[in-house]
């Protein structure tokens, strides 16, 4: 029942210029609250009615909450001759029952909008949970005030994960803290977020400028949690926050090297693949890492600046180790926009590109390789191969396709971005087992394409934007996770409405 909506933050407007909510009622921690209760919202500018936001309902405001359901719709909503009171008249809550608003976004009639988002809990049951929880969110070159931090019952990376978000507060000031007050006991996730959307189902999804941020204090790039006793007070809960924004090859290498080596001692890199723009540039990065050791892979992923260990861990048919002194990404792409990548977009409809860093180059495996593959919906697929050594194109000539590695691959979907559907191909060296699904971007399993066996060779499905229920999703950044025997691959995607 949530639709999407956009959180503008103005960190850099000037006092006179913001749009504030400066009060509601029933206010924060209010008990007793009748189920059939008046909700007034009264900002300090006249509010924009004209302007629109999809949730709730084509509503001149931005807001949603938790639990997400009511018992019934509001009566009315009026507004006072000023217009900056708002007045949501019998709400139809649940008894006993403890809810968590977010006013997220209005417009002024001055053309503002809302500073910040604008949580508070109320309850209609007699008492609110006394626990606490505080601590600061940093965001390294930037501010992180008006920020929020939520409380999910459950990881929310794993598939199907999240649940419940129990509480959420906003980061103030200059100096990054928050404090989340009417705690209840229990075990939670904690999640900072700038810059998000919601989608359809109720999930968050993010925009361009979006950055994300995990309590994860021993910094294995795994989330951690925390357990708030009944009234208990946690302080010192700290996040770091990470833009999302698209980065080079190489920008968070040194960091996952350093998390491969903590796994283990004898780790090396054996791959890294990305969705590439034509500057070499992607939202999404691969890792895989051996270790000879105990003979197993791991992987790690990065959206953007923020680093994360892949959901599970699955298997490559190569175990040679990258060479030492490769060149990033934007200098592989480059070479292969010169070597026939440019001329391809200009000729072709929707195109799309990855690159594949690999110890790898058909009958010589001692060379480490970018294998850049073009796709079109119009035109065959375009491979170029650049030595990741010089950063030159190196010739085809004499390759033969059969000596290609014979393994699982997921290519990009194309058209990326797409709007309404997206076809994805994958390739099986064998007849096997499959699973492909679509997440978003906190990890959480939002449509199955397909479960079952198919033979070898290469595969299509298409993705029409929807979810399990035949629901439209928001515009934002989707992952379509390939699961063959052991082997797992990623692939990101932008739905654009």
């Amino acid at each position: 029942m949530v639709s999407m909506f956009v959180l503008i933050l103005l960190f850099a407007a000037p006092l006179s210029g913001q749009f504030s909510l400066i009060s509601t009622t029933p206010s924060h921690g209010t008990t007793g609250v009748d189920t059939l209760a008046t909700l007034s919202l009264t900002f300090n500018a006249p509010v924009d009615t004209t302007a629109r936001f999809a949730y709730p309902g084509e509503f001149f405001l931005s807001l949603f909450f938790f639990p997400d359901s009511l018992v019934g719709e509001p009566d009315t909503i009026t507004l006072s001759s000023d217009l900056k009171t708002v007045t949501i008249q019998g709400l139809h809550l649940a008894p006993e029952t403890n809810y968590l608003f977010v006013i997220v976004d209005g417009v002024s009639l001055a053309g503002d909008s809302l500073d910040q988002p604008y949580p508070f809990l109320i309850s209609t049951g007699p008492a609110l949970p006394n626990g606490m929880v505080s601590g600061a969110v940093n965001y390294p070159g930037s501010s992180a005030e008006g920020s929020m931090v939520f409380f999910f019952e459950r990881n929310p990376l794993e598939p199907g994960g999240g649940g419940t978000i129990r509480n959420g507060a906003v980061v103030g000031g200059s100096s990054g803290s928050y404090s989340a007050d009417f705690m209840p006991g229990g075990t939670y996730w904690l999640v900072a977020l700038q810059n998000f959307a919601i989608d359809e189902t109720g999930e968050f999804a993010f925009i361009p400028g979006s950055a994300i941020g995990f309590y994860d204090p021993d910094g294995d790039a795994a989330p951690d949690s925390i357990i708030v006793p009944p009234g208990g007070q946690l302080s010192g809960i700290n996040i770091t926050l990470g833009s999302m924004d698209a980065v080079y090859a190489r920008h968070n290498f040194p960091a996952i090297l350093t998390l491969a080596h903590a796994w283990a001692g004898d780790a090396y890199p054996v791959a890294v693949y990305g969705d590439v723009e034509a500057e070499g540039n992607s939202y999404y990065w691969e890792y895989w890492f051996y270790s000879p050791l105990s003979a197993h892979f791991r992987s790690w992923v990065s959206f953007g600046e923020v680093v994360l260990q892949a959901l599970s861990d699955s298997t490559l048919s190569t175990t040679l180790p990258l060479q030492q002194g490769w060149v990033d990404s934007d200098v592989a792409m480059a070479a292969a926009e010169a070597a026939g990548g440019s001329a391809y977009r200009s000729n072709n409809q929707d195109v799309s590109s990855d690159a594949a860093l690999l110890r790898w180059y058909w009958g010589q495996p001692v060379k480490t390789i970018w294998l850049i593959t073009y796709y079109s919906s119009t035109s065959a697929p375009l491979q170029l191969i650049i030595d990741a050594l010089s950063g030159t194109p190196v010739g085809l000539e004499g390759a033969k396709p059969e000596m290609l590695p014979k393994e699982v691959a997921l290519y990009p979907n194309y058209p990326n971005p797409f709007n309404p559907a997206t076809t994805i191909r994958f390739a099986l060296p064998e007849a096997m087992e499959v699973t492909a699904g679509i997440y978003n971007i906190a990890g959480q399993l939002v449509r199955t394409l397909f479960t079952g066996r198919r033979t070898a060779g290469v595969h299509s499905l298409m993705w029409d934007g929807t979810d399990d229920n035949g629901q439209p999703l928001a515009s934002g950044i989707y992952l379509c996770r390939l699961q063959a025997g052991t082997h797992s691959a990623v692939r990101k995607m932008v739905l654009v409405r």
